[in-house]
């Protein structure tokens, strides 16, 4: 029972005591009767939750922020991708860091992949090394299982391959997930300035002629 007292506590805390303590003039009603507060609530959809987020962003920017920022600290994992994503449109280089946070850290697969979406559109060259960290990181994984994020974080690092970075494609051509292998090849290919085999060949193939030659 006191467990289940803290939980109740704890979610209060983060429903209700996260409202970014705004100037109440800014508390103006946005959109169906809602406020900027509503979004903190669990009665509202996603939907309404997104059009909140979408409006909020045509109001004062110094608002905007605070509450995008509020987001991304939130227990919702809706809101901490939307917050992000919004504030990114707003301020590109405040949400880097709070981007590759998100990337890194947050449980949520939707908002790790969100997270990625956003540093693509600004700039992932200062981030590469933590990408190869999370192809294999646990996280990334399901059972055992290869998740979706771990496709797009190869097809990423594909287009920053240079030719130092032969040896960690060569680690993921072992890989289980046809996806990543076929990315494997391609940044071998990209970083060695070479194709093996014939263009017959499928990526497994491909991969298998990529590990007879670095033996």
């Amino acid at each position: 029972m006191k467990t289940l007292f803290i939980l109740t506590l704890m979610f209060y805390i983060s429903a209700y005591g996260n409202i970014p303590k705004l100037n109440e003039n800014m508390s103006y009603d946005i959109a169906d009767g809602l406020t900027y507060k509503d979004l903190y609530r669990d009665y509202i959809t996603t939907d309404q939750k997104w059009s909140l987020l979408k409006k909020i962003r045509r109001g004062p920017p110094d608002f905007a922020r605070k509450v995008y920022l509020s987001c991304i600290e939130s227990l919702d994992w809706f809101l901490r991708s939307g917050g992000l994503q919004f504030l990114a449109s707003l301020d590109p280089e405040q949400a880097r860091p709070y981007a590759i946070k998100l990337l890194n850290e947050d449980p949520a697969l939707m908002v790790r992949s969100a997270a990625l979406a956003v540093l693509e559109r600004i700039g992932l060259e200062p981030h590469k090394t933590a990408l190869w960290s999370l192809v294999k990181d646990g996280k990334n994984f399901h059972r055992g299982h290869s998740l979706w994020i771990r496709k797009d974080l190869a097809k990423n690092l594909l287009a920053l391959t240079n030719e130092n970075d032969s040896i960690e494609w060569l680690k993921l051509l072992n890989d289980k997930d046809e996806e990543v292998i076929k990315f494997a090849v391609l940044g071998l290919e990209k970083a060695n300035k070479m194709v093996v085999g014939s263009a017959e060949d499928n990526f497994t193939v491909k991969a298998e002629l990529w590990r007879k030659k670095y033996q």
